[in-house]
């Protein structure tokens, strides 16, 4: 394990330590249960130690476990204080890789407010495609949807839900038909953002489930914002976009809602750094902007 990722290893124990458990932790942070426990099974190895036990309530530290934390706790506390004397010298340029349609919908909006507060913060965001990855040599910061962090050496934290929904304009409703199970798709042109979307599209209704096949029978777009383009020329049913991208358009009645009472697993939105990247005061007053933004708007999104 390098040293760096050691030292996060370490933060992430002491903090699930004075958190009680994985889910205390995820609640207050943002970070995802799945790497917390992944993180904790690997200092484990590195040690060679058992250092928690999980109980029904929480977890425990072991006799080796206590040790450790009573050692590590005042290095830590030590490093930090190092971190933020010198993170406050750091200029106030903040450096962002997003995607386009994250970028320009929900991320442009939220940079300008946050920065009419902080005028003396300059966000830089750089847009990166599907198959490109962020560049952290340069980057302080990476945004992306996906169910689970996809960097496992990366800091994830969850901004919030990205729920997913399928739509078309009731003029292609009109001309080809209304839909009322799902079995009735397949009768339809079926578009969808292969990025955003499983190819394995599973629909849920209480106990029932149903899965299509879209990498066989859907038209892939490149983006979610294509794939809104492309629904409001009356080109097929957008499956799995995102809500908050046509949420006016419904309400304009603009688009139609496709099989509203079906629904689908949301994916997260994570913003994810470098462990050995300590964020500058700027840098964490803009982590709790967006996680404030986000928790906000998107949870209003349903």
């Amino acid at each position: 394990m390098k040293k760096n990722h050691f030292i996060q290893h370490c933060r992430i124990f002491a903090r699930v330590v004075r958190a009680g458990s994985f889910g205390h932790l995820s609640e207050e942070s943002g970070l995802a249960i799945s790497q917390i426990s992944r993180t904790i099974q690997t200092l484990e190895n590195t040690l060679n130690q058992k250092l928690l036990e999980r109980t029904s309530t929480g977890v425990e530290l072991t006799v080796e476990g206590a040790i450790f934390v009573k050692k590590i706790r005042p290095l830590l506390q030590q490093l930090t204080r190092l971190e933020e004397h010198f993170a406050l010298q750091l200029e106030t340029i903040l450096r962002m890789d997003v995607p386009p349609t994250e970028g320009i919908v929900l991320l442009a909006p939220w940079i300008a407010q946050f920065q009419n507060r902080n005028p003396d913060v300059k966000i830089d965001m750089r847009y990166h495609g599907s198959q490109e990855k962020a560049d952290y040599a340069i980057a302080d910061f990476q945004l992306s949807v996906s169910h689970e962090p996809t960097e496992e050496d990366m800091i994830a934290l969850a901004l919030g839900p990205i729920h997913l929904c399928m739509v078309a304009t009731p003029e292609y409703l009109m001309n080809y038909g209304d839909i009322f199970e799902p079995e009735d798709l397949l009768l339809h042109r079926l578009i969808y953002s292969p990025k955003e979307t499983p190819s394995q599209y599973r629909l849920h209704k209480a106990s029932t489930a149903y899965t299509i096949a879209l990498q066989e029978k859907a038209t892939p777009c490149n983006t979610p914002l294509e794939l809104k383009t492309m629904a409001l020329a009356h080109s097929g049913i957008a499956v799995g976009i995102p809500r908050y991208l046509v949420a006016q358009e419904i309400k304009n009645h603009q688009l139609v809602e496709v099989l509203p009472e079906w629904t689908v697993p949301a994916p997260t939105l994570w913003l994810m750094r470098l462990p050995q990247r300590f964020p500058s005061h700027h840098g964490r007053l803009f982590i709790e902007w967006l996680r404030t933004c986000a928790q906000k708007e998107l949870s209003d999104i349903h």
